[in-house]
Protein backbone atom coordinates (compact mmCIF):
# COMPACT_ATOMS: atom_id res chain seq x y z
CA UNK A 1 0.00 0.00 0.00
CA UNK A 2 1.31 3.22 -0.63
CA UNK A 3 0.22 6.35 0.88
CA UNK A 4 1.46 10.39 0.23
CA UNK A 5 2.75 12.06 2.82
CA UNK A 6 3.36 15.24 1.23
CA UNK A 7 4.29 16.34 -2.56
CA UNK A 8 7.01 13.89 -3.84
CA UNK A 9 7.15 11.69 -1.13
CA UNK A 10 5.45 8.76 -0.79
CA UNK A 11 5.61 5.64 1.83
CA UNK A 12 5.36 1.94 1.04
CA UNK A 13 4.06 -0.55 3.18
CA UNK A 14 5.52 -4.08 2.90
CA UNK A 15 3.64 -6.81 4.78
CA UNK A 16 6.22 -10.40 4.56
CA UNK A 17 4.50 -13.45 6.69
CA UNK A 18 7.87 -15.79 7.40
CA UNK A 19 6.11 -18.95 9.70
CA UNK A 20 8.22 -19.47 12.62
CA UNK A 21 10.71 -16.82 12.28
CA UNK A 22 10.52 -15.37 16.11
CA UNK A 23 9.87 -18.14 17.79
CA UNK A 24 13.21 -19.69 15.97
CA UNK A 25 15.53 -19.03 19.17
CA UNK A 26 13.40 -21.25 21.01
CA UNK A 27 13.76 -23.91 19.32
CA UNK A 28 16.90 -23.41 17.33
CA UNK A 29 17.67 -22.86 13.96
CA UNK A 30 15.13 -22.88 11.31
CA UNK A 31 17.61 -24.88 9.29
CA UNK A 32 16.90 -27.64 11.89
CA UNK A 33 13.20 -28.43 10.48
CA UNK A 34 12.79 -30.26 7.13
CA UNK A 35 10.06 -32.70 5.67
CA UNK A 36 10.93 -34.58 2.39
CA UNK A 37 9.53 -36.84 -0.32
CA UNK A 38 10.92 -39.31 -2.22
CA UNK A 39 8.57 -38.68 -5.17
CA UNK A 40 5.88 -36.15 -5.48
CA UNK A 41 3.01 -38.01 -6.93
CA UNK A 42 1.01 -41.04 -5.67
CA UNK A 43 -2.10 -43.11 -6.33
CA UNK A 44 -5.11 -43.44 -3.63
CA UNK A 45 -3.96 -45.62 -0.81
CA UNK A 46 -0.06 -46.04 -2.35
CA UNK A 47 1.97 -45.71 1.10
CA UNK A 48 3.74 -42.17 1.55
CA UNK A 49 7.20 -42.27 3.34
CA UNK A 50 7.93 -38.68 4.64
CA UNK A 51 11.37 -37.52 5.74
CA UNK A 52 11.69 -35.09 8.76
CA UNK A 53 14.29 -33.38 10.77
CA UNK A 54 13.08 -31.58 13.86
CA UNK A 55 15.19 -29.34 16.53
CA UNK A 56 15.26 -31.80 20.11
CA UNK A 57 13.73 -28.72 21.67
CA UNK A 58 10.01 -29.87 19.91
CA UNK A 59 8.07 -31.10 22.59
CA UNK A 60 6.66 -34.63 22.34
CA UNK A 61 3.39 -33.86 20.47
CA UNK A 62 4.99 -31.52 18.01
CA UNK A 63 3.53 -33.57 14.61
CA UNK A 64 3.11 -33.72 10.67
CA UNK A 65 -0.61 -33.98 9.12
CA UNK A 66 -1.80 -34.85 5.59
CA UNK A 67 -4.02 -32.05 4.55
CA UNK A 68 -5.75 -30.64 1.64
CA UNK A 69 -3.59 -27.97 0.04
CA UNK A 70 -6.92 -25.53 -0.14
CA UNK A 71 -6.95 -25.49 4.41
CA UNK A 72 -5.03 -21.91 5.49
CA UNK A 73 -1.85 -21.93 6.52
CA UNK A 74 -2.22 -20.78 10.39
CA UNK A 75 -2.39 -22.69 13.86
CA UNK A 76 -3.68 -26.04 14.18
CA UNK A 77 -7.12 -25.45 14.73
CA UNK A 78 -7.81 -24.79 11.50
CA UNK A 79 -6.98 -28.76 10.98
CA UNK A 80 -8.99 -29.38 13.54
CA UNK A 81 -12.21 -27.94 12.03
CA UNK A 82 -11.46 -29.70 9.11
CA UNK A 83 -10.91 -32.85 11.28
CA UNK A 84 -14.43 -32.76 12.14
CA UNK A 85 -15.29 -32.93 8.53
CA UNK A 86 -13.67 -35.88 6.84
CA UNK A 87 -11.57 -38.59 7.46
CA UNK A 88 -8.83 -37.78 4.63
CA UNK A 89 -6.97 -35.94 7.00
CA UNK A 90 -3.86 -38.05 8.99
CA UNK A 91 -1.19 -37.41 11.20
CA UNK A 92 1.69 -38.72 13.17
CA UNK A 93 3.10 -37.29 16.67
CA UNK A 94 7.63 -36.83 16.27
CA UNK A 95 7.34 -38.64 20.10
CA UNK A 96 10.49 -36.45 20.60
CA UNK A 97 12.09 -37.48 17.38
CA UNK A 98 14.98 -35.22 15.53
CA UNK A 99 14.81 -36.56 12.71
CA UNK A 100 13.01 -39.82 11.32
CA UNK A 101 10.48 -41.49 8.60
CA UNK A 102 6.72 -41.36 8.97
CA UNK A 103 4.41 -43.67 7.22
CA UNK A 104 1.23 -42.11 5.68
CA UNK A 105 -1.37 -43.63 3.41
CA UNK A 106 -2.36 -41.34 -0.13
CA UNK A 107 -5.81 -40.12 0.58
CA UNK A 108 -8.44 -41.42 -1.63
CA UNK A 109 -9.42 -38.91 -3.58
CA UNK A 110 -7.31 -37.21 -6.65
CA UNK A 111 -5.91 -33.50 -6.06
CA UNK A 112 -3.16 -32.02 -4.34
CA UNK A 113 -2.42 -32.14 -0.45
CA UNK A 114 -0.03 -31.06 1.83
CA UNK A 115 2.12 -31.94 4.76
CA UNK A 116 2.65 -29.73 7.62
CA UNK A 117 4.49 -29.97 10.35
CA UNK A 118 3.32 -28.09 13.60
CA UNK A 119 5.04 -27.77 17.26
CA UNK A 120 2.60 -29.20 19.79
CA UNK A 121 -0.60 -30.26 19.70
CA UNK A 122 -2.60 -27.23 21.47
CA UNK A 123 -2.15 -24.26 19.56
CA UNK A 124 0.77 -25.12 17.90
CA UNK A 125 2.87 -22.98 15.51
CA UNK A 126 3.02 -24.41 11.74
CA UNK A 127 6.59 -24.65 11.02
CA UNK A 128 6.74 -25.50 7.09
CA UNK A 129 4.79 -27.59 4.34
CA UNK A 130 5.16 -28.74 1.38
CA UNK A 131 2.87 -30.37 -1.06
CA UNK A 132 1.93 -33.80 -3.13
CA UNK A 133 -0.16 -34.64 -5.69
CA UNK A 134 -2.74 -37.34 -5.63
CA UNK A 135 -3.36 -38.99 -8.85
CA UNK A 136 -5.18 -41.80 -11.16
CA UNK A 137 -3.47 -44.97 -11.32
CA UNK A 138 -2.41 -45.41 -14.88
CA UNK A 139 -4.27 -48.00 -16.98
Amino acid sequence: MTRGLSPGIKFVFISLVLCGLIPAAAYGQIEDISMWLEKTRFTPGEEIVVHFTAPASFPPDAWIGLVPTGISHDFEGAEDQYNVRTDTIQYRYLDGKTAGVLIFIAPPGVGVYDFRIYEDESGGIEWGAMSFYVVEPKP
